[in-house]
């Protein structure tokens, strides 16, 4: 009868040392990144922060759409709030923009373009 509740407190106390382990200091959230940053694309273009929707980094350039500058500075803790700075993106990008379409821009990557917009229904 000894020895089956030595096994018993045996078992709980193995059982229970796991939650005796140091708790992650690494704040990250379910997106991946720390808490304290930005986890969606964005940039600002002709003073609008235009936003990546999850549209794909691989569509075509739509016609009439002209090469406008690159992002030139990335702040993945605040929210751009100068012309060709963003969040989640890489400095030196190529941005393109139609002067007749304002809401929706679109962001060079390696293989094709991303489109950046206003809302997420735009199109």
């Amino acid at each position: 009868m000894k020895k089956i509740v030595f096994l018993i407190v045996t078992l709980l106390l193995i059982c229970l040392l796991p939650a005796c382990q140091k708790k992650s200091d690494n704040n990250t959230t379910p997106t991946g990144y720390p808490s304290n940053e930005i986890d969606q694309p964005q940039i600002m273009y002709n003073d609008t922060i235009f936003y990546y929707w999850a549209t794909g980094f691989d569509e075509e350039l739509p016609n009439n759409y002209i090469y406008v500058g690159t992002v030139e500075e990335v702040d993945n803790e605040t929210p751009p709030s100068e012309n060709f700075v963003g969040s989640r993106i890489d400095v030196g990008q190529k941005i393109y923009a139609d002067d007749k379409k304002s809401d929706t821009i679109y962001v060079e990557y390696e293989n094709g373009y991303a489109r950046f917009s206003l809302s997420s229904t735009q199109k």
